[in-house]
């Protein structure tokens, strides 16, 4: 697709955007497509979190300036989360279950917008915005409490056990 804009270069010039081969004026290295190919996943991904976002609100304005953060914020946040999964052991379960959290919000917001309100014996619920915001925080502290009492219970030094078998060393 980048091709139809401007030519692409056969070789690749230690990271230039653009190289001058002969006979042609300017053209695309692989790293020009390599950040439009960035540029687009965070622009799909921006828009896969409307519908989270209306879970949480409808306040149009809200939902604008959630989305448009998260365009401007999520290659960091990608690379923060990276970094964190290594020091953080519970993160990842952490992050799965604020998720569920939202779809449970999501169904629960749809159902009682299309007039159901209760599904058999069992009331639908209505989960207000303090109630989510306090369980997404609530699981972020637990997450990153338990993880940290974990690591700390692994950086303790252990006793080494002594080694059996003959001594090393040329004595004998």
């Amino acid at each position: 697709m980048i091709q139809r804009f401007m030519p692409r270069a056969a070789s690749v010039d230690a990271g230039a955007a653009r190289a001058r081969p002969a006979g042609i004026r300017r053209a695309a290295t692989p790293l020009v497509a390599l950040v439009a190919a960035i540029a687009l996943a965070d622009l799909a991904f921006a828009l896969d979190s409307i519908p989270a976002i209306f879970g949480l609100t409808r306040e149009p304005y809200l939902v604008f300036t959630a989305n448009m953060f998260a365009l401007l914020g999520q290659r960091h946040l990608y690379f923060l989360i990276g970094g964190l999964l290594g020091q953080l052991a519970h993160l990842a379960a952490g992050l799965a279950a604020i998720l569920g959290f939202i779809g449970v919000k999501l169904v629960t917001t749809a159902l009682r917008e299309s007039g159901v309100s209760q599904l058999g014996p069992v009331p639908v619920p209505h989960i207000s915005t303090g109630v989510s915001l306090a369980v997404i925080a609530g699981v972020i502290a637990a997450v990153v409490v338990t993880s940290l009492l974990v690591r700390g219970r692994r950086t303790q030094p252990e006793v080494p056990a002594p080694v059996a078998g003959p001594h090393r060393g040329g004595q004998s």
